[in-house]
Order: structure tokens, then sequence, then C-alpha cells
């Protein structure tokens, strides 16, 4: 199955909403960024990234990227 990422978009501080293009379906999730003893992570609801055509790590990186320049003093 072959998949796309369409869209990041902001939510609220942290939280984004991701629209995938996966063979031709629309299906989005929301992906909050967290954070523990310092270490930044992305949690996505509802999970699905792992069983897409494209590297859930990917989709992290360009998650936790949007995140630095949307949220000020990060």
């Amino acid at each position: 199955m072959s998949a796309v990422l369409r869209s990041i978009i902001w939510v609220q501080a942290h939280e984004y909403e991701l629209t995938f293009d996966v063979g031709g379906t629309k299906r989005m999730c929301t992906c909050t960024v967290l954070a523990q003893d310092g270490v930044r992570f992305v949690q996505a609801v509802p999970d699905f990234l792992s069983t897409l055509g494209i590297s859930p790590r990917s989709v992290a990186a360009a998650v936790l990227a949007f995140d630095l320049v949307n949220v000020p003093g990060t």
C-alpha cells in the first residue's frame, strides 16, 4: 500500500492533524509531541503509522520539526 503525507495542520500547542493519501483514500490522525526526560517523541491517535508504506520515523521527524518552528520557546 502506498501512502503520501499530504498535510500537517497545527491544532494547538504540541498537537497536529496529519492527512495521508493511502491508495486513493484519505486517512487522518492526530499527533501529539510529548517529552520525557528531555527526549521528545510523537504519539499518534489512531496509531496506524506503522501500517503505512512510509517510514513512521520519517513522519515523526516531520512532526517534530514542525513543532520546533510552531511553538515559541522551544
